[in-house]
C-alpha cells in the first residue's frame, strides 16, 4: 500500500508493503528503518520481519523516503549524498576495541554475524544492500520526521524504542523517547541488557542473536495487547 503526502504541493511519497501470514492471528507495525535486517540478514538467516510472519502476525514495513519502494528522486529530493562509506558502517554497526572508530561501547559488542574483517563477506552483503540518501541532512532530517508524524497518526500504535548496550547512539535512546513522548507518541524504552540480551550493536535486528531480540519485543508486544 502507498499513501500520498498530506503536504500541498508535495508530490513524494512514503511506501509500506506488507508480508501476510496465514492464518492471521494479528497486526504488528514495523516502522520505517533503512535497515535491511528485516527480510533477512547479510549472513542470509531470517530477519524479524520474516519471523514475526512465521509466528502468524501480519507485518507492514516501511520504507521511508527516499529508500526501497520509496524511491529516490533527485527530481522531487534534490541531489544524492555519497555512497555509505565502509568507515561508517563501521563506526555505526561495527566498532573495533581500538583504532579511530573505536568508542567506549565497542567492548560489550559480540554479536556482529561475520568477523568484521576487511574480508567480511557480511559487511560487503550489507554494503550492498544499501541505497541512496539526500545530500542534505536537515531537509532529509524534516522530510523523515514529517513523514513519521503522518504514519503514527495514521497507525495510532505504541512504540518500542530497542537500546542495545553495545550501539554508539544508545546514549540518546532516553533523549528521542522524551522527544516522542512530548509529541504524544506512547513509548516505551526496551534496555536489552535489562532484559539479559548483551552484545548487540546499532544493527541489533540483523545481528547473530537477532531472533533472541526479538524475543524481548513480542513478549512486550504480548503484555501491550492484555493492557
Amino acid at each position: 500500500m502507498v499513501w500520498p503526502s498530506a503536504s500541498p504541493g508535495v508530490c513524494f511519497r512514503s511506501a509500506a508493503h506488507d508480508l501476510l501470514s496465514s492464518p492471521h492471528r494479528r497486526a504488528c507495525r514495523l516502522l520505517p528503518t533503512p535497515s535491511p535486517g528485516y527480510p533477512g540478514t547479510p549472513d542470509g538467516r531470517p530477519g524479524w520481519a520474516t519471523y514475526l510472519v512465521q509466528d502468524g502476525y501480519v507485518v507492514y514495513v516501511v520504507d521511508r523516503p527516499g529508500h526501497g519502494r520509496s524511491s529516490f528522486h533527485p527530481d522531487i529530493l534534490g541531489p544524492m549524498a555519497p555512497p555509505l562509506s565502509y568507515e561508517v558502517c563501521e563506526w555505526l554497526f561495527h566498532p573495533p576495541a581500538g583504532g579511530p572508530a573505536a568508542s567506549p561501547v565497542s567492548r560489550p559488542h559480540a554479536q556482529w554475524p561475520g568477523d568484521g574483517s576487511d574480508s567480511d563477506p557480511a559487511v560487503d552483503q550489507f554494503m550492498a544492500s544499501g541505497g541512496p540518501m539526500i545530500a542534505d541532512t536537515a531537509a532529509a532530517h524534516a522530510l523523515e520526521q514529517a513523514r513519521g508524524a503522518e504514519l503514527l497518526d495514521l497507525a495510532r500504535v505504541p512504540i518500542a524504542l530497542v537500546s542495545a548496550e553495545a550501539s554508539p547512539i544508545a546514549a540518546a535512546d532516553p533523549v528521542t523517547q522524551a522527544f516522542l513522548q512530548q509529541g504524544g507518541c506512547t513509548v516505551d524504552l526496551l534496555r536489552l541488557a535489562d532484559h539479559g540480551v548483551h552484545g548487540n550493536g546499532h544493527g541489533m535486528m540483523f545481528e547473530r542473536n537477532n531472533r533472541e531480540v526479538l524475543d524481548v519485543i513480542v513478549r512486550w508486544l504480548a503484555g501491550r495487547e492484555q493492557a
